[in-house]
């Protein structure tokens, strides 16, 4: 572990943490299907992030996919002209993971992705810390299992096996597999909690489906 390793993690992890924070706010304010579909706008956005930071030209059909998943997130989000609250702290989220992919990109070919990502769930959990000092601690078996499966399974082997594969793979890629998190999070929403989706909901939904999976598509000439 050195210098660069850590400062490189701290900056994927302070993104990282950004997308988990307004991920978890938002879902206070909105339903757990809507912040799936706004969150998977990461993979809309993961190409354009790519101009500024990687220099890769978004090609034409990611500009079409993008206008896909900005019509299905209004019909998704907006009800009389103003966006609900809790999806526009998720969809800061959605950015946020974005610029994490595009970052992991960036640095897991040059580090060591056991180090990298100890450096950034480590900056998650000083960071969290630091912004949960004041709440008072829960202790319970509920919550110590919660933080056991979250903080095991889906951050340090999640983001370990990410960090591992982004070696080998493009961040779009990587995002376009993420896109699949919309589907199971409207199917557990509606198994789970009986979430009522109206026509208007499922048209928003389909539309941002349709707009990642355009995103993706790789165009021979």
């Amino acid at each position: 572990m050195n210098r660069a390793i850590l400062r490189h993690g701290f900056l994927v992890g302070t993104f990282l943490f950004l997308g988990y924070g307004f991920q978890t706010l938002g879902l206070q304010y909105t339903t757990p299907a809507n912040a799936g579909f706004i969150t998977g706008l990461s993979v809309v956005i993961v190409p354009f992030l790519s101009v500024f930071f990687l220099r890769l030209r978004p090609p034409l059909n990611a500009w079409i996919g993008v206008v896909c998943a900005l019509l299905g997130l209004s019909l998704l989000s907006f009800d009389k002209f103003s966006m609900d609250f809790g999806d526009f702290l998720v969809l800061l989220g959605a950015c946020s993971f974005a610029m994490h992919l595009i970052l992991v990109g960036k640095y897991s070919p040059h580090y060591d992705p056991v180090l990298l990502t100890t450096a950034q769930i480590g900056t998650v959990t000083l960071l969290s810390s630091i912004l949960g000092i004041q709440s008072p601690p829960v202790f319970n078996q509920p919550v110590v299992e919660a933080v056991i499966i979250t903080a095991v399974f889906a951050t340090v082997l999640a983001f370990l096996i990410q960090t591992m594969a982004q070696k080998h793979t493009s961040a779009t890629r990587t995002a376009l597999i993420f896109a699949m998190e919309p589907v199971f999070a409207a199917l557990s929403s509606y198994l789970l909690i009986n979430e009522m989706f109206t026509v208007q909901k499922i048209a928003g939904c389909l539309l941002i489906l349709v707009g990642m999976i355009i995103t993706e598509i790789k165009v021979h000439r």
